[in-house]
């Protein structure tokens, strides 16, 4: 498996998708050329190869989203959701929830030292109007917001 660029004049990427390559020509500098005739020019493509056990990346994306875990539950909710959340690292941590106009309704958690691994935090809606809320996770420099649906 690898990906292939369309280059127009040689050097200038515009667009790009997977693919299965079968080769055609190195050039002196190591890079796979593939050459088409196409009517009424060449179209030319930088191609590049990895092993198909290579899965580096996939491996790294799946680890940060794991640590970055946030949801709700129940979603939609009447009139109390619970929140959970898995903290890497030990850190200070804010949990804020805002309506959909952007505005703060409720601070669950502001600015405390917590423990790495999993928490909770139970939000009760009972005072608020049915709708759609955001709440927002704040670790450090990372903060990730999801939606909830709060219907009465």
């Amino acid at each position: 498996m690898g990906y292939a660029e369309r280059l127009d004049n040689g050097n200038t990427a515009i667009s790009w998708g997977w693919a299965n390559i079968t080769y055609t020509e190195v050039d002196p500098h190591g890079n796979t050329v593939l050459e088409f005739k196409l009517d009424p020019g060449i179209i030319s493509y930088r191609v590049a190869k990895y092993p198909d056990d290579d899965y580096g990346q996939v491996t790294s994306s799946a680890a940060k989203q794991e640590e970055q875990f946030v949801s709700n539950y129940p979603n939609p909710f009447n009139p109390a959701t619970k929140i959970s959340f898995r903290l890497k690292s030990a850190g200070n941590v804010s949990l804020t929830v805002y309506d959909a106009m952007g505005r703060e309704v409720r601070n669950l958690i502001e600015d405390k030292l917590m423990s790495a691994g999993d928490h909770e935090a139970d939000f009760n809606a009972s005072d608020l109007s049915s709708g759609i809320y955001f709440y927002t996770l704040r670790t450090g420099n990372e903060f990730t917001t999801r939606k909830m649906i709060y219907l009465k």
